[in-house]
């Protein structure tokens, strides 16, 4: 009898706390200068993507470090420019410019990330394997 690949579980609750590490960043006074040239959302996204393969402990392909980077990226960067625009008013081109640079940064840091956790999870595997 052959296996059914199993389905990795939702990356919801990663991607949410990517999103909230690059809302502190972002937010908090004198740390949202590390913000320059897209840090945090390249750190806010990398976490998610860390977070979700360590928590899993699943062997994630780079399509999916690259989906769970991508939206962790979004949802750090749209939704305090949404709030923004509801309060100010008239900030679409930020917002064009911040989809823009979610993807670019979001899937380039999913995909570095993917494999460091990737590293991670094998050499854990090994360890098991060394224990019995």
């Amino acid at each position: 009898m052959s296996e059914q690949p199993t389905q990795l579980p939702s990356a919801t609750r990663s991607i949410l706390y990517g999103a909230a590490v690059m809302l502190a960043i972002s937010l908090i006074p004198y740390v949202n200068l590390v913000n320059i040239f897209g840090v945090g959302m390249f750190l806010g996204s990398g976490f998610a993507v860390y977070h979700f393969a360590r928590q899993t402990g699943a062997y994630l392909s780079f399509t999916e470090g690259f989906r769970i980077g991508v939206f962790a990226a979004l949802c750090g960067a749209v939704l305090p420019l949404l709030v923004k625009t509801f309060l100010v008013g008239g900030m679409v081109i930020d917002i064009l410019r911040d989809v823009f640079l979610s993807i670019v940064l979001g899937g380039l840091s999913g995909v570095i990330f993917t494999a460091f956790a990737r590293r991670d999870v094998r050499k854990s595997a090994m360890e098991k394997q060394e224990e019995k």
